[in-house]
């Protein structure tokens, strides 16, 4: 975790002497480790089983699926989340 922290500090706040071809090298072995493809994998298979129309959808206990075509405003998009969340809790 050490390692990972000074990497994304060296990459993003600049606190070392990267050159750009060493920031994109560290990115792309970032983005191809294992760790990235098996978070990948993990929620490409939650997609298929939640069958998500598109994005962003919302998904409650694994088993509400909010249309965000069927909500009017905000407030009613809350107050149904907030009811799922119960309902899943119970």
């Amino acid at each position: 975790m050490v390692g990972e922290a000074f990497l994304y500090m060296a990459i993003t706040q600049g606190q070392s002497a990267l050159t750009d071809s060493q920031r994109k090298a560290l990115l792309l072995a970032a983005a191809k480790s294992f760790t990235v493809a098996s978070r990948m994998k993990q929620s490409d298979e939650l997609i298929k089983r939640y069958a998500a129309p598109s994005t962003p959808c919302l998904v409650i206990g694994g088993c509400y699926r909010i249309e965000l075509d069927s909500v009017n405003s905000e407030d009613e998009l809350i107050a149904l989340i907030r009811f799922l969340v119960q309902k899943a809790a119970a």
